[in-house]
């Protein structure tokens, strides 16, 4: 009896163990799958990956029709947002060399802190002299860009359920997609999470905005409010390597339009992608829920 009440506890104890494997296995496979990022997103991360480590933003390749505009905006886009970078982290140096407080409260303060304590600095270095003509230079270039861009994207056949967003936030960048030929029907000058240090985000509040391979759309209204303006397009950011865990599920971090507009080429969100108010709606008629997004670094 005692014999078979051991044998019998034993086979008990592996079936038991079995099933454990067995289901832990099974979730395993399931969140591989769904972590890792669909046909369509490959596509997308395959030319962003093909670029240049030089290059200042991945760039796809511009509808030939539009290259003669486009080329001039982006070249002196790349230069003001380079320009008011370098401007920035001068003057944050500076006040950082002056004040080890001024430091320690910038690394470890929330959402408000950080937005307040590095604001002024990015102002005085956008208010210069040479970053207000740099920034008038690409904004005259950029009308002239989006005009043709806005005619030439009234005569394409284009599906929304095709298209796809990127947002570059080393070129303060937002590209409308087209997955099948794998051009770049639009650029959108944008601003990010005002954390002047950048990285990857660490948690809520940190005003930085999340990287991700395989974030959607999950939802698109119009918004006007004092500090948003134009479309309201949700995007559900899953963060890496943390199973059913979401920075954002689409209400609290997505592509909008802003009342800011001297904010553009900048670091100056609390976590949100800023555009155009114009942009914003523009961007909207060609996206739909469950477009994929990529936020690349």
């Amino acid at each position: 009896m005692i014999l078979d009440g051991i044998m019998i506890e034993r086979t008990l104890r592996h079936t038991f163990a079995g099933l454990l494997l067995m289901c832990g296995l099974l979730t395993l496979n399931v969140w591989s799958e769904r972590s890792q990022p669909d046909s369509e997103t490959e596509k997308i991360l395959r030319v962003l990956s093909s670029a240049p480590k030089a290059q200042i933003a991945p760039t796809f390749q511009t509808l030939s029709e539009l290259a003669g505009t486009a080329d001039p905006f982006l070249g002196s886009y790349f230069s003001y947002t380079e320009m008011v970078e370098v401007q920035s982290r001068r003057e944050l140096a500076r006040a950082a060399s002056k004040s080890r407080s001024f430091l320690r409260r910038l690394v470890s303060s929330g959402m408000d802190g950080t937005f307040h304590l590095v604001s002024p600095r990015v102002r005085k270095a956008r208010s210069q002299k040479e970053a207000r003509q740099a920034r008038k230079l690409w904004e005259k270039q950029y009308k002239t860009y989006r005009k043709a861009a806005v005619d030439r994207l009234k005569t394409l056949p284009i599906d929304k359920s095709r298209t796809a967003v990127v947002v570059s936030k080393s070129g303060y960048l937002a590209y409308l997609v087209d997955l099948d030929k794998e051009v770049a029907l639009l650029y959108l000058p944008i601003a990010y999470g005002a954390n002047p240090y950048g990285e990857e985000k660490l948690r809520f509040g940190d005003c930085r905005t999340p990287s991700s391979e395989n974030a959607r759309i999950v939802s698109k209204v119009p918004i006007s409010r004092d500090d948003m303006n134009g479309y309201w397009i949700g995007v559900e950011i899953p963060v890496p390597g943390r199973p059913g865990a979401y920075w954002s599920r689409g209400g609290n971090m997505g592509l909008h339009g802003t009342p800011y507009r001297s904010t553009l080429g900048t670091k100056a969100s609390h976590g949100c992608v800023r555009m155009y108010r114009e942009d914003s709606k523009l961007l909207a008629r060609y996206v739909q829920v469950g477009t994929p997004v990529v936020i690349w670094p």
